[in-house]
């Protein structure tokens, strides 16, 4: 079993790797982590001085465990309204965000979770989500195809609505007990 601090140190590592991240692409920039729940990622990102100008956004955060510098850090907020900080360098949500999309259905307003995403960047931000799921069309997973599908529905949407360029990138995934 994990301590604590391992813990963080899981969860920290899952989303660099899964958000394609560095501590040195960090370094310095205001962050904005939408589904922050418990805030490892938040806590970990102020601890390890990457950045000071970091926020977890969260409809109920939980800050049962952090200190009062930390819990300064942590804001409750609903994704479907205007986001309490703005001007970030990376808005990102590991899991959170893509809860909204499951079997190709839309069950949180995607397309205005995004818009107040990307209103809360900087000209020259990112917005990093993960995952979105792309598996093989003869793959029988037909959720996950028309997730998928609608993903890229609502990107292509926003890229002639707001002129973003956007891409989805491939990672590798492990799967346990199988």
């Amino acid at each position: 079993e994990l301590t604590p601090k391992q813990e963080q140190e899981k969860v920290y590592s899952r989303y660099l790797k899964s958000l394609d991240l560095s501590e040195d692409d960090l370094k310095g920039k205001k962050i904005i982590d939408l589904g922050s729940g418990e805030s490892e990622f938040v806590s970990q990102i102020i601890d390890r001085n990457v950045s000071d100008n970091v926020f977890g956004i969260d409809i109920k955060p939980d800050t049962s465990n952090l200190d009062e510098n930390h819990k300064k850090h942590i804001l409750q907020g609903n994704f479907q309204e205007k986001l309490p900080v703005d001007g970030a360098d990376y808005v990102i949500s590991v899991g959170a965000v893509t809860n909204g999309i499951w079997g190709g259905e839309d069950n949180m307003g995607m397309e205005n979770v995004l818009k107040n995403a990307l209103d809360a960047i900087r000209d020259d931000g990112e917005l990093r989500i993960w995952p979105i799921i792309q598996v093989s069309p003869d793959s029988g997973l037909d959720g996950a195809i028309d997730s998928y599908k609608k993903w890229q529905e609502i990107l292509v949407t926003l890229e002639k609505e707001q002129k973003i360029d956007w891409e989805i990138r491939p990672t590798d995934i492990a799967v346990d007990g199988y």
